[in-house]
């Protein structure tokens, strides 16, 4: 295949990426696990965003503390 036909085949998909909405940080994340077969990663994932969610309860002072320091 010459540069040029490869760069008419990657045209029309550039162009569908340009146009697309944004997606979210989460959207991005489920298509690269979709995409790339890496299903693995998702409990790696998860947990660190319920690490992430506890340690932002636990700097707050209010009712929630005393349980995030019980675990």
């Amino acid at each position: 295949m010459s540069p040029e036909e490869i760069n008419q085949e990657q045209q029309p998909l550039d162009q569908a990426e340009i146009d697309a909405e944004p997606r979210s940080a989460l959207g991005e994340i489920w298509d690269f696990l979709r995409v790339r077969k890496k299903f693995w990663l998702a409990p790696i994932i998860i947990s660190l965003l319920l690490l992430a969610l506890l340690m932002i309860l636990g700097t707050q002072a209010g009712v929630v503390s005393p349980f995030v320091y019980m675990l």
